[in-house]
């Protein structure tokens, strides 16, 4: 029988650290400077899922009815390799359930180089009410019927397959760009950048509002809907594909459409035009 020398011990042990790495569980390597961590929690439809970050990315979509299911990807910053490195202990996840939420957050221990970042890539079930909000980065939700609330202070935002739940998007430097069908209620603004809807709003006495300092903003709604407006632009035109009874001019309408107006929305803009379009 052979017995194993010293050196050939040494090296089947390196071997089987080696695998036991590669076959880790909720962190792996992404490169030098990036690492992955995953994590599942099994909960109700109808739970809130909160996500926050400093700077990097948040997508949230729709998948099983019974679990939130998460993947992060952090990426350390700095002026070198070595110091992108070091800099994702720096990032701190704490990724959390308790009864009825799952919350998902992301913070830098001190300050943050400027390409440090820590982005979110979450599936939730459709009933899920979705609270995103970060520093710098884009946020997109996809197929979250329930309440949308998303804020940034530099970033795109984007909504797109809310039923019957309230939408609520406002950015610093961004474009909000939102889809919905018979939406609760409807609140959005850019400081700078541009808001557009496309899709229908719910009967009800919600105060719906989108406030624009340097953008355009973008209503389209079914030709057949009855609704009130109150849109003023200070410095731009407005157009309209509706005729509403009440008062119009280039830059502003303050009126109605139809017999039963069912909603009002309210727009302001400063710098830029509006137009409202029907599908």
């Amino acid at each position: 029988m052979n017995v194993p020398n010293r050196t050939q011990w040494l090296c089947g042990l390196i071997g089987l650290a080696l695998m036991v790495s590669a076959c880790g569980g909720g962190a792996a390597p992404a490169g030098d400077n990036q690492a992955t961590v995953s994590q599942s929690f099994t909960v109700d439809e109808d739970v809130t899922v909160t996500v926050s970050t400093y700077n990097g990315a948040i997508e949230i979509r729709t998948g099983s009815s019974d679990q939130v299911v998460v993947e992060v990807t952090k990426r350390g910053g700095g002026e070198t390799d070595a110091e992108a490195k070091r800099d994702l202990d720096n990032i701190q996840l704490a990724l959390n359930q308790a009864a009825g939420s799952v919350k998902l957050v992301a913070t830098h221990r001190g300050q943050a180089p400027a390409d440090s970042a820590a982005s979110f890539v979450v599936t939730v079930p459709a009933g899920a009410a979705v609270v995103a909000s970060l520093s710098n980065g884009t946020i997109a939700v996809v197929g979250v019927k329930r309440d949308v609330t998303l804020t940034a202070g530099n970033g795109d935002l984007t909504v797109r397959g809310v039923e019957e739940g309230a939408i609520t998007a406002k950015t610093t430097n961004g474009n909000v760009t939102l889809e919905g069908r018979e939406v609760a209620s409807l609140v959005a603004s850019s400081t700078n950048g541009g808001v557009s809807f496309h899709g229908s709003i719910a009967e009800s006495n919600a105060a719906n509002r989108i406030d624009v300092g340097n953008g355009s903003v973008r209503i389209t709604l079914p030709g057949d809907t009855q609704w009130g407006v109150d849109a003023l632009t200070s410095n731009g035109a407005l157009t309209s594909d509706f005729a509403f009874q009440g008062s119009t001019t280039p830059t502003s309408v303050k009126g109605t459409i139809g017999a039963s107006p069912t909603f009002g929305v309210v727009v302001r803009v400063k710098n830029g035009d509006i137009a409202i379009k029907k599908q």
